[in-house]
């Protein structure tokens, strides 16, 4: 078993995705806590929003793990907002890993990572702290993801590429071998980079 207790910060696409995963390893304790006030004190399949992301993380910090449900293409930097203005350290958080995904015994896998059905990641690849791989995503060998990024469902990471903290790679991306994606940086929708990308860049493929 990973933890006894699950806290999950964020109600969002992902939320069931963490919660059956979770349950694959074994963990039946969860609370879930949204900063969306038309969520609070509702239920999502029997699990009830309980409060506040604050309330959630001030009354178990340190006494349970967590694990960060939420982040778009719009508010990805939240993310890392959210873990340095409460002090979290990467052993607050929890790595959960699907069944049906392949991840190299050679890869690297950071603290607090979700890593969804039948994603991939292959040999060298180093996948930092709070980041979240996506159904179908494909990581490949030598492949550097940075802290409180996500790689969005059938992304493609190629060899040697290098992804910045706190990106985001929209659904079907490709990057190139070798690529740099400076950090704070989205890449759009089905968008082929075949060049590297300074940080703070939302880089869309011109049709």
């Amino acid at each position: 078993m990973l933890t006894k207790k699950l806290i999950i910060l964020g109600a969002g696409n992902t939320l069931l995705d963490v919660i059956e995963i979770a349950k694959f390893h074994g963990i039946e304790n969860i609370e879930i806590y949204d900063d969306d006030k038309s969520k609070i004190h509702k239920k999502i399949k029997n699990y009830n929003i309980l409060g506040n992301l604050k309330i959630g993380i001030k009354k178990n910090l340190k006494k349970a793990k967590f694990v960060f449900c939420f982040g778009t293409a719009k508010n990805i930097s939240s993310r890392e907002k959210i873990y340095k203005t409460f002090d979290f350290s990467p052993n607050d958080l929890v790595t959960l890993i699907h069944p049906n995904a392949s991840v190299s015994s050679f890869a690297k896998i950071g603290k607090g990572v979700v890593i969804k059905s039948n994603a991939v990641v292959l040999p060298n690849a180093n996948i930092g702290n709070n980041v979240i791989i996506s159904q179908l995503a494909s990581i490949s060998h030598n492949v550097k993801i940075g802290d409180h990024s996500i790689v969005a469902p059938s992304a493609s990471c190629s060899g040697g590429s290098q992804i910045g903290k706190c990106c985001f790679l929209g659904t079907n991306s490709t990057i190139n071998e070798n690529i740099k994606i400076g950090d704070n940086s989205i890449v759009g929708l089905g968008t082929k980079v075949i060049k590297s990308i300074k940080k703070n860049t939302v880089f869309y493929e011109k049709k």
